[in-house]
């Protein structure tokens, strides 16, 4: 078994193990003595007893300093001592008397490797390297720094769609996710030493109550995380420890491990997972708000956030279908369009009550059937997005696969197009990419396709702005999404071009703005709202999002909105959608009603029964 604990604690049990033992081994930490021994190798110790220390000029040796215990090159002999240094190292480490002299490396172990250091060259060469002095230290910093680079350009490489594609095809190798085990304790430590982390403090924390999960490719440990029960808040859990091996990222592995714990603390009642992240680790952070963590909330008690660090939170409490759902029947939600998350409530809440037999089997073959035709338009519908993300094409992807993660749970509802936003200079290039792809594409520059909204130029809305309110999508290098408060601007105002025929169109608006949370800002939302002109259309998305849903749609924000007068068409438009008797082009009237003045009003009626030849395509 292995040990963990503090130089002050080290000292103390070497110094009793070392009087009878003849040879001690424990794990290195720190680079001062690269490349001979390196973080997370095994060094094999000859503990110093009476009669004085046998080292010799050129031996490692572990010492004690007035900053704890250092294990270096001898480099020089003096009366009081010997005189010690780091191999890449700048200056010596003054000297150390004979009493402070613990023991003398024999050997080193990395993985089945074995370096004898008493043996051979090697004395000779650490010798020579004592000798040579400070001039010795360039190089091997030289070197050292070179290999450095090879994790920056491993990381640009494994950002690329194309290499994580093929690494995936290559390996073959389904991502499994689990427990540690007792024998998986030195491998992942290793893991966590070689990437300058010590999670001795967490283990500790991990024997009261946590987690500790281990990802695995093919069998073989790709990384690990750690997790724990906030002390403080036991509805919080906190992530203190996530490593993928370098050569493993970019597969999916983080991910998993993420998803895992996620799902682990949930189920262990927990309503909140937060975690500190480098405020550089770009593709750290970029993980972490994918599954839906953002920055903003204050770190818990008994944690301080560096200058460095964000602290990241999500809300995982489980998703609570709402209870409108109580007054439909099956029918009815297949053709509200919101058949399968009904289906899921209904089995978790009507279960006892069950259905007959031809019934329930009808409606467990249209559940799955949607589930097989989602998968199908979610797979083709990526396809594309890689294409054109290959050539390099920038594109902002509208609702569908954007939104379908957070508010199915991963599942996509049956579509048959996807809508992206591309600029107008890249739309041949688009058209030869794509080619005859099983899922229809409808671009757009854009990001309102509304001709209610383009008969009279009544829009105000700057694409540059749009562009730069997006945020990354996915992994994608080039395909963008709408931040939160855009994405509830289009679906509402996307939902009003089709009259709110279908219920789904509403709930949506619901369902993303419970997952969004905290990241959704009002304020914002409706700064952007009254900026683009369409206050008034907005509106009626969220207030009947909030009416037949029941959408956690802010009561202020709704009276921010609000029309001071509601035309008799506006509120015909309402009943309609209130009473499920949808009527098509009935929206008119509140595009009519959006035209402020008597002569807007004019020009847009005009312009409906005789639009400009621009409008028309």
């Amino acid at each position: 078994m292995s040990a963990f604990c503090s130089s002050e604690e080290f000292e103390k049990l070497y110094r009793d193990v070392s009087r009878n033992a003849g040879i001690v081994r424990f794990q290195a930490r720190g680079g001062s003595m690269w490349p001979l021994i390196q973080s997370g190798d095994w060094v094999l110790l000859a503990p110093n007893r009476e009669g004085g220390p046998d080292v010799r000029i050129g031996d490692i040796v572990l010492v004690k300093r007035p900053e704890g215990l250092c294990m270096h090159r001898v480099v020089k002999r003096v009366r009081e001592g010997i005189m010690t240094k780091g191999d890449v190292s700048f200056g010596h480490d003054g000297i150390t008397p004979p009493e402070d002299i613990l023991g003398k490396a024999v050997a080193v172990e990395r993985g089945a490797r074995r370096i004898d250091l008493t043996s051979g060259v090697v004395p000779l060469v650490g010798a020579v390297i004592a000798k040579s002095g400070l001039i010795s230290q360039y190089p091997a910093l030289a070197i050292r720094k070179a290999a450095g680079l090879f994790p920056a350009v491993l990381g640009a490489v494994q950002s690329l769609r194309l290499y994580r594609t093929a690494a995936k095809k290559t390996l073959k190798a389904a991502i499994t996710v689990s427990a540690a085990r007792e024998e998986d304790e030195e491998e992942l430590r290793d893991l966590y030493l070689m990437n300058g982390a010590d999670i001795r403090q967490g283990l500790k924390c991990l024997k009261g109550e946590g987690l500790w999960l281990v990802a695995r490719i093919g069998g073989r440990i790709a990384g690990g995380l750690t997790a724990s029960r906030s002390a403080e808040d036991p509805s919080l859990w906190l992530i203190f420890g996530l490593e993928v091996k370098p050569v493993l990222r970019g597969l999916g592995a983080g991910e998993a491990l993420v998803k895992k714990a996620i799902d682990s603390a949930r189920e262990d009642g927990a309503a909140r997972m937060g975690l500190f992240v480098k405020a550089g680790s770009t593709r750290a952070v970029r993980l972490y708000k994918k599954l839906g963590f953002s920055n903003g909330a204050v770190p818990p008690a008994g944690y301080h956030k560096q200058e460095d660090e964000l602290y990241l939170s999500a809300d995982i409490t489980p998703p609570q279908e709402p209870a409108f759902f109580a007054r439909l029947t099956p029918e009815e939600a297949q053709a509200e369009g919101v058949f399968y998350p009904f289906y899921r409530w209904f089995i978790r809440t009507r279960r006892e009550e069950g259905l007959p037999e031809a019934l329930r089997e009808r409606h467990e073959n249209i559940y799955y059937l949607h589930l097989a035709e989602g998968a199908k338009y979610s797979a083709a519908a990526k396809a594309i997005l890689g294409h054109l993300d290959a050539v390099g094409v920038k594109a902002i992807l509208l609702k569908g696969l954007a939104i379908d993660d957070m508010i199915y749970d991963g599942y996509a509802r049956p579509r048959i197009d996807i809508d992206i936003v591309v600029r107008d200079d890249d739309i041949p290039l688009v058209r030869r990419t794509i080619g005859e792809d099983a899922v229809s594409v409808h671009l757009h520059i854009h990001v309102i396709n509304n001709t209610f909204l383009t008969y009279d130029g009544f829009l105000r809305i700057d694409m540059d702005s749009v562009w730069r309110r997006t945020e990354p999508f996915s992994e994608y290098k080039n395909i963008r999404a709408l931040n939160p408060e855009l994405n509830i601007l289009y679906l509402c105002e996307h939902g009003l071009k089709h009259d709110f025929d279908q219920l789904v169109y509403l709930y949506e608006i619901s369902r993303l703005i419970d997952r969004y949370g905290a990241r959704l800002d009002w304020d914002k939302f409706l700064a952007l709202a009254r900026e683009y002109g369409m206050a008034r259309i907005v509106y009626y998305g969220l207030y009947l999002a909030k009416e037949m849903t029941e959408g956690a749609i802010p009561e202020q924000v709704l009276a921010a909105l609000r029309p001071a007068r509601m035309t008799s068409g506006e509120k015909k438009f309402i009943r309609y959608v209130l009473d499920r008797k949808c009527r098509r082009y009935s929206s008119y009237f509140v595009y009519l009603a959006a035209r402020e003045t008597t002569v807007k009003k004019a020009i847009f009626l005009f312009r409906t029964v005789f639009p400009r030849r621009s409008v028309l395509p």
